[in-house]
């Protein structure tokens, strides 16, 4: 009886271990101009504080693996003034990048 216990146990903390680090998750979205409401392809998609990134596609589409709901994503591309997120529980993230110089 006894060795079930053990094992039980251990099942369990393996199983919450697994929890805390399934924390991670894939934010898309869309990043187009402000003024023309025209996709962007090539914007520079990064998690803060890091070099992980990604660009859009032609479709101004995106998707990134972030670590947490904590991480913060940066965008910005030639000409456009760059723009901060913060994840939170959102899964999609759509932007609208505005022309200016940083």
């Amino acid at each position: 009886m006894k060795l079930k216990l053990q094992v039980a146990l251990t099942m369990a903390l393996l199983f919450i271990s697994q929890l805390t680090f399934a924390q991670a998750k894939v934010v898309s979205g869309t990043v187009s101009a402000s003024d023309t409401n025209e996709p962007l392809p090539g914007v520079s998609v990064v998690i803060q504080g890091t070099t992980t990134g990604t660009v859009t596609d032609l479709d101004g589409k995106y998707h990134i693996e972030v670590p947490n709901n904590d991480a913060v994503l940066v965008y910005s591309y030639i000409g456009m003034n760059t723009q901060s997120f913060n994840v939170g529980n959102q899964t999609t993230i759509d932007v609208m990048l505005e022309a200016g110089i940083d």
